[in-house]
């Protein structure tokens, strides 16, 4: 996971769980993102996309997409048409208005140290990891 994620290749992790429809696995999230994922891997592909399970503050957040692909405008289009907040580029946590708190690669967390993160995702193979991100820092990058 770590060389894709540092690849040159642009990425976007979304989701389409909205907390104001219930918990990840309401019947409202888990239909949204099961077409989430349906959609993805029609535009990007089956091998362009990989399902993670995310967890925020601790928090199982159920199915995230990691897609490899798509540009920073195309990835601010999704966390718009998915009603996201936010987003995670290889940049940082990107948001609607276009700020991005940046990705700190150094602080990048690979492992089982990883899961001990309040913020990290699950790949299918069990691999953990949490992105290195300065909340401190906001800057407009679209």
């Amino acid at each position: 996971m770590q060389k894709l994620l540092n690849a040159s290749v642009p990425w976007v992790i979304i989701t389409a769980t909205r907390e104001a429809l219930g918990p990840w696995n309401s019947p409202e999230n888990a239909k949204a993102n099961k077409y989430l994922g349906s959609v993805m891997r029609l535009a990007w592909g089956s091998r362009g996309v990989v399902e993670l399970t995310g967890v925020y503050k601790g928090v199982e957040q159920g199915p995230s997409f990691l897609v490899f692909g798509p540009s920073l405008r195309t990835a601010l289009a999704m966390a718009r048409r998915w009603g996201q907040e936010s987003v995670v580029v290889p940049e940082g946590l990107l948001f609607q208005n276009g700020e991005v708190n940046p990705r700190v690669p150094a602080e990048d967390i690979f492992g089982p140290e990883a899961a001990q993160q309040e913020f990290h995702s699950v790949a299918p193979n069990g691999e953990c990891f949490s992105l290195g991100l300065d909340f401190g820092v906001t800057r407009k990058i679209l």
